[in-house]
């Protein structure tokens, strides 16, 4: 029920014409992919000591339990390392891990939700686009919103971290979302730039993407007591959709998406606080991945 309320203030919010197909599968049984990492926490505690937990380290090893089974094979420990090259070597085995995965961590079928959040950032509306994000992570699996929590946690004292530094040349910060903006983001028709900050939203609030929305539990629990009084008014919140064919489905999916693209960029040129530069960098990437769009409604803007 709770992903019915969600679909139902995700429509509210975005003016979604659709709702099909955004619930992903929940394979309901199955577990995380991971591997015994014993081996981690001996070394862990090999490396840490007496001087109590490190939580760059700590958050490391609870990525590896989401590791497919061999993944230990690709972390190359050497004895004698010290905790900063340590803390290094999981940075670059994990980073090297989800680079070779073959899919987003986002599924793109909500690749909609996504631009109209980036529509939102853009238009300084932060609070908002995360609650937006939270009500699209209550329609994943549970054992992905985990996966992308434990994540982005991790990721999140990296960028924060003063040492050990990733590279010499660039923050913590900027590493983080060079390497990471597309891992999230793959198969997305989305700039660099989009991508890091759709990735810097969910890093300033990396803590509650897990978090059910105080709005969806109050819909919750007043539904439930209707029900113990037997009161068989629908709730207005929450919506039923009727079964699409393939075809009617792909092409919902195709006038969402242009939809959602048409209000980005109405964001982006209305948006008196960006930088012209900034507009044409976008602009110019619109026009590269939804030519059919642009050039439908936004043909003078180059």
């Amino acid at each position: 029920m709770k992903q019915e309320i969600a679909l139902s203030q995700l429509s509210q919010l975005l003016d979604l014409p659709f709702l099909e197909g955004l619930v992903c599968s929940s394979n309901q049984g199955k577990e995380s992919p991971g591997y015994d990492n014993s081996v981690f926490f001996d070394t862990h505690q090999h490396m840490t000591g007496k001087s109590g937990a490190d939580v760059w380290v700590q958050t490391a090893i609870q990525i590896f339990d989401f590791m497919p089974n061999g993944h230990k094979t690709t972390f190359d420990y050497q004895v004698g390392l010290n905790q900063l090259d340590y803390k290094l070597a999981l940075y670059k085995s994990i980073r090297k891990s989800y680079r070779a995965r073959t899919e987003p961590l986002f599924p793109v079928c909500h690749e909609q939700i996504h631009l109209a959040v980036l529509g939102l950032i853009l238009s300084k509306q932060e609070e908002r686009a995360m609650f937006v994000m939270r009500l699209a992570a209550m329609l994943l699996p549970c054992y992905l919103v985990a996966e992308l929590s434990t994540l982005l946690k991790f990721l999140h004292v990296v960028r924060e971290s003063v040492e050990p530094k990733i590279r010499a040349n660039q923050s913590n910060n900027d590493c983080v979302l060079n390497d990471f903006s597309g891992i999230f983001y793959m198969g997305y028709k989305l700039l660099s730039d989009q991508r890091r900050m759709l990735l810097l939203l969910l890093l300033h609030y990396s803590d509650s993407l897990a978090s059910v929305p105080c709005s969806v539990q109050l819909t919750l629990e007043r539904t439930l007591e209707s029900v113990k009084s037997g009161d068989d008014t629908p709730t207005p919140s929450i919506l039923f959709c009727d079964n699409l064919t393939p075809q009617e489905y792909e092409a919902q999916q195709a006038a969402t998406t242009e939809m959602a693209i048409i209000s980005l960029v109405k964001n982006v040129i209305e948006d008196t606080t960006l930088p012209l530069k900034e507009k044409q960098k976008h602009i110019k990437g619109f026009h590269k991945h939804h030519p059919q769009i642009m050039n439908k409604y936004f043909s003078d803007i180059a």
